[in-house]
């Protein structure tokens, strides 16, 4: 059991999982120091004294800042470089220096092969990832901070599915899907919707963060979410949750479809009691309202 921990620093504050991350910082009785883009721009290089400025009466800190491309609001390769590389080295290197565990969000995007069944930790990486240099970013940022794990860092890294949750950004998929539905609009799908894509919700990676750095869990970790549904399912999901729109299938398409982001929780489950609690239907309305 590590030692109790009061503060606890996160960047990416007003992202996504940032955001949930506060949250379950909160119901968790600890405090939290949101690090948003007014007080270090991750594409910037900070210094030693700029850091201990911002981070050094935290604990412990949470990484789940990124730069993140979507469809439509497309990111310099400068900026994911500089925010999601560059940022991971900058922060670990401070973290270990100052004997501070550091956790990192990284993500299942990091796989050679994605389509497996039951994906474990030990499974093989690829520096040419379907994610395109969002992948790769990721990677590097695990291997930097692994480099670093090897010179005292206490490190903790996790490997989430396909996140979802409140503060998604609207071109997003389910974000997008969601949009549609509660307007009224016809969801129209383009192949492959049979393709089945495993979930997991913002406040399942935020509890899983919280839980693996107050057990002083270090290592590589997978989180899946409950449920793995087809994008057809998910476009349905979306219809019956906004009590509104609906679902347009592509003409002639027919097969199973490809699986995606099947990980195996077993490893985060017995190191600190990982286990996926928001289910896609409850996600989805939490999502809609803007629960975190």
């Amino acid at each position: 059991m590590a030692a109790a921990l009061r503060t606890i620093a996160v960047t990416g504050a007003r992202g996504m999982v940032g955001r949930h991350v506060e949250a379950a910082l909160t119901r968790a009785g600890i405090g939290c120091v949101a690090v948003d883009r007014s007080r270090w721009d991750l594409r910037r290089w900070a210094s030693d004294d700029e850091l201990d400025a911002i981070l050094s009466h935290c604990d412990a800190v949470i990484h789940a800042g990124a730069a993140v491309p979507s469809p439509g609001h497309p990111v310099s390769a400068q900026d994911i470089l500089d925010a999601n590389v560059r940022a991971c080295f900058c922060l670990g290197d401070w973290a270990r220096k100052r004997g501070k565990a550091l956790l990192f969000v990284s993500g299942a995007t990091v796989y050679a092969s994605l389509g497996k069944l039951g994906i474990t930790e030990a499974d093989p990486t690829t520096t040419r990832p379907e994610s395109g240099l969002y992948g790769l970013s990721k990677f590097l940022g695990e291997q930097l901070l692994d480099c670093l794990s090897g010179q005292g860092l206490k490190l903790c890294a996790l490997r989430p599915s396909s996140i979802y949750g409140a503060g998604m950004p609207e071109t997003r998929m389910v974000a997008a899907m969601l949009g549609k539905a509660r307007r009224g609009e016809a969801i129209q799908l383009k192949p492959p919707v049979a393709d089945r894509i495993n979930f997991i919700h913002a406040a399942d990676v935020a509890e899983a963060a919280v839980a693996a750095l107050t057990s002083g869990a270090l290592g590589i970790f997978n989180l899946a979410g409950p449920d793995t549904v087809s994008i057809a399912e998910l476009a349905q999901a979306c219809v019956e949750v906004a009590a509104y729109g609906s679902v347009v299938l592509p003409d002639g398409e027919a097969g199973r479809g490809s699986l995606k982001y099947q990980l195996d929780n077993s490893k985060a489950s017995a190191a600190f009691g990982f286990a996926p609690r928001v289910g896609l239907m409850e996600g989805l309305k939490r999502s809609l309202a803007g629960v975190l």
